[in-house]
């Protein structure tokens, strides 16, 4: 039970009012002295508060339906201060029931009536809790009026209007009936109601199989409905003066309303990616009578991942817990089950189940190189190697957030450039054998480079700094000699051409594939070359990288050296691995050896 139930009753007193004056010589005889209409939300009757949430309610079918009042609430006031709730009903004939109409939706039933609510929310209340054995009204009425006990089962199990019900007594003045809620266990779906053959049932038509148990039904009551109920239409009165409460013993039950979460539905709880200890959020709720409250996580998936302060509500990642990552955790179903519980009454406590998210950050990139040396060959333009990089942010819907670039700190800036692809280039040509020193230093910085309108960095904290040597190295300059020419003329070796790139940046792999046995990609989905006709010499490949993050995956990946294949081993758990593969050509007489790094990201998902 939520909501706003936490007065004390004893019982709640109810005052009616003349209508024959809103709709004179039509219903005929009326009921008692005029008084004042109040609204059902501006009127505390007796000590309760509770049960002030009344409606009147009528289809817009417009098959004769009539309700007086025809809005707001059936509450009137008299003159001595007492408050009466009445209500004049009217209904045309049902439609005749045809399997046709059904199947075409068309069947529409006229309705009109007034009911009273426990509360705002309608979520129900349990009378086993509250140990309300009886309910005591005092009523006058008139016509085909059916006492309806709303509740949140019903409706949903046995369809609209399958609520348990009686029709109340007719009689010319007030009566007073006790109405026995102790579950009927021979037919099961009402309560033993006034009498043998006067109980609280179903409906003829409700199919007694779907419908719910009155034991089910106890503990999820939202309230009370009178209706006028008849096929073949009619008019239906009612005025009531009383609704009591009573125990086993027919003593006045103190009620005391439960403490309720406010704002549910814009509380919204999340964590940052990477954080300890981080917030997720507050969580509110009221309390009718003014009572402390406490709350508690009773329950979820992320029970033992957070806690929350009783007396705040705040909610916090518990200490110890390793940090979420979003790429990782962005689809777990994280959620708690939250109870608040008012201290001076225990047994009133309410519990609702609160989503958290994890929200992606922007993160640092990183070098991935396994080593910071970085070779050169006299009179190349590029290193052999380059200053390779990545970041922790793979999901692919935050490209905005991969935004980096490599640039030089310091060291022999003079004789080299870095690309802010992470390329190593020399300023000059360098020879071997003139060049007096063979090793170099560069200072490099892989950062985020998104900028903002005025130019400057949006994150500065967010980089990796590196030292990297580079060494140079000497190539076999003997000249060759040339079968077409001379026997005595000489030729420099040429260049060698290999020009090949990846196919795809990313390949996906299927996990349910990988648990069962190992996977494979071939060469010819993975490379592409071009100009490949004057490439000299055979092609080989070798495994140069294989990592997840900063994490080395080395021995779950091969290449084969011969035909480029790429193998991944069974039972390699899901995420994105960066793959840097070398691929060579070994050159002949007349062309050197030449090899180039390609670089693709294979997701197992």
């Amino acid at each position: 039970m939520n909501g706003e139930m936490r007065k004390k009753v004893g019982f709640i007193v109810i005052a009616a009012m003349l209508f024959e004056m809103l709709l004179p010589g039509f219903y005929g005889d009326v009921y008692a002295e005029p008084g004042d209409y109040c609204s059902g939300t501006q009127v505390t009757v007796g000590s309760v508060s509770d049960l002030t949430e009344w409606y009147t309610f009528k289809d817009d079918h417009n098959i004769g339906t009539e309700i007086t009042p025809n809005a707001g609430a059936p509450l009137y006031q008299k003159g001595d201060g007492s408050v009466y709730a009445e209500s004049i009903m009217k209904i045309g004939a049902e439609p005749e029931w045809t399997a046709e109409a059904a199947a075409a939706g068309t069947l529409k039933y006229p309705k009109a009536g007034i009911s009273v609510y426990f509360m705002d929310d309608h979520s129900g209340v349990s009378f086993n809790t509250l140990g309300i054995k009886y309910i005591r009204i005092t009523s006058k009425c008139s016509g085909p009026v059916w006492l309806k006990i709303m509740n949140t089962l019903s409706e949903q199990a046995a369809g609209e209007g399958s609520e348990p019900g009686i029709y109340v007594e007719e009689s010319e003045d007030y009566e007073t009936v006790l109405y026995d809620m102790t579950p009927e266990h021979e037919f099961g779906c009402g309560f033993i109601g006034a009498g043998e053959n006067n109980m609280i049932n179903i409906l003829d038509w409700v199919n007694k199989n779907k419908a719910p148990e009155g034991s089910d039904v106890l503990q999820h009551i939202t309230g009370l409905s009178w209706e006028v109920k008849d096929a073949k239409g009619g008019t239906g009165k009612i005025s009531i003066r009383s609704i009591e409460f009573l125990d086993a013993d027919q003593n006045p039950v103190e009620l005391n309303t439960l403490p309720y979460f406010i704002n549910v539905d814009k509380t919204k709880l999340s964590v940052p990616e990477n954080a300890t200890k981080a917030v997720a959020g507050k969580i509110q709720a009221n309390d009718k009578e003014g009572n402390d409250y406490l709350f508690d996580i009773i329950g979820g998936t992320a029970k033992d991942l957070f806690e929350i302060d009783p007396d705040t509500g705040v909610v916090t990642m518990k200490a110890g817990v390793d940090y979420f990552d979003y790429e990782r955790d962005k689809d777990k179903n994280l959620y708690i089950d939250v109870e608040v519980c008012d201290t001076e009454h225990l047994a009133a406590r309410d519990s609702t189940r609160f989503y958290i998210t994890i929200t992606d950050e922007n993160e640092k990139p990183y070098f991935t190189n396994d080593s910071n040396e970085i070779e050169i060959q006299e009179n190349a333009e590029f290193a052999l190697n380059a200053a390779t990089f990545s970041d922790y942010d793979t999901d692919e819907s935050h490209t905005e957030f991969r935004n980096n670039e490599v640039v030089a700190l310091g060291g022999d800036t003079d004789l080299f450039e870095v690309l802010p692809d992470g390329r190593i280039k020399a300023k000059q040509v360098l020879d071997y054998e003139a060049e007096t020193r063979k090793s170099f230093e560069l200072h490099l910085r892989v950062r985020d480079a998104t900028k903002d309108d005025g130019g400057d960095f949006v994150y500065p904290d967010l980089y990796d700094d590196r030292t990297f040597s580079i060494t140079l190295k000497d190539v076999d300059e003997t000249p060759v000699v040339s079968k077409k020419d001379d026997p005595g003329q000489v030729v420099e070796k040429a260049a060698n051409t290999l020009n090949v790139k990846t196919i795809k940046k990313t390949y996906k792999i299927a996990f349910s594939k990988l648990k069962k046995k190992k996977q494979s990609i071939a060469a010819n989905k993975l490379y592409r070359f071009t100009d490949k006709k004057n490439t000299k010499g055979a092609i080989r490949y070798a495994l140069v990288s294989a990592k997840k993050g900063s994490k080395n995956f080395r021995k779950s990946f091969s290449v084969n050296k011969k035909n480029g294949k790429l193998t991944i081993k069974k039972g390699l758990a899901k995420g994105s691995y960066k793959i840097t593969v070398k691929v060579s050509a070994a050159g002949d007489k007349s062309c050197k050896e030449a090899e180039k790094n390609v670089t693709f990201t294979v997701k197992v998902k």
